[in-house]
């Protein structure tokens, strides 16, 4: 009987060890891959301010369905307010003020 316990203590003993080796290799390649840095050249993008591209822009926008969530002109809005849950609110798309667009030009 004390054979069979010790064999069966040796084989646990094992298991574990395998599970925490597995564990510590499991962590450190997520780390290492999590840690990794990319360079990415940033390019200057010409953005076009001609009537056609703005007509098609306004066009794009409509059939992607972006004023459904950001409003009329894309300057944002409340999408959802209760004091329980949150507030969610959608971003100001525009270049005026208090909108991201600005950071682009």
């Amino acid at each position: 009987m004390c054979k069979v316990l010790k064999w069966i203590g040796i084989i646990l003993g094992a298991l574990v060890g395998l599970l925490l080796l597995a564990d510590a290799a499991v962590y450190s390649i997520s780390s290492i891959r999590f840690n990794r840095t990319h360079d990415v050249q940033i390019e200057a993008v010409e953005i076009p301010t001609d009537e056609a591209s703005i007509e098609y822009g306004k066009h794009v926008a409509a059939i992607r369905s972006c004023m459904a969530c950001h409003g009329d002109g894309l300057a944002g809005q409340i999408e959802f307010e209760d004091p329980t849950v949150g507030r969610i609110a959608n971003a100001n798309l525009t270049s005026g003020e208090g909108g991201l667009g600005a950071d682009y030009l």
